[in-house]
């Protein structure tokens, strides 16, 4: 599938899919997740350096919900997110 073809999802569900960080830092660099509005990434190993480029992505502005349950994410991270 291309990128390209991404551009209009508004829900992504990536549970369970053990992303790590790298996988979570892949998806803030995505400038096609742009129009994301629900992100769900539970239970994929993440820390707070996942959560601090999720934090800092100028392409997932649009989001209203996320969720990052089941994972390493501590103090830092959650302020990062805050």
């Amino acid at each position: 599938m291309q990128v390209y073809a991404l551009r209009n999802l508004t829900e992504l569900n990536l549970s369970k899919n053990n992303i790590k960080d790298e996988g979570a830092k892949n998806l803030a660099i995505g400038s096609y997740l742009r129009n994301l509005t629900k992100l769900v990434i539970d239970d994929n190993l993440l820390t707070d350096i996942a959560a601090a480029a999720l934090a800092q992505s100028e392409y997932l502005v649009k989001l209203t919900y996320l969720s990052l349950g089941y994972n390493k994410i501590r103090e830092s991270g959650a302020m990062a997110l805050a």
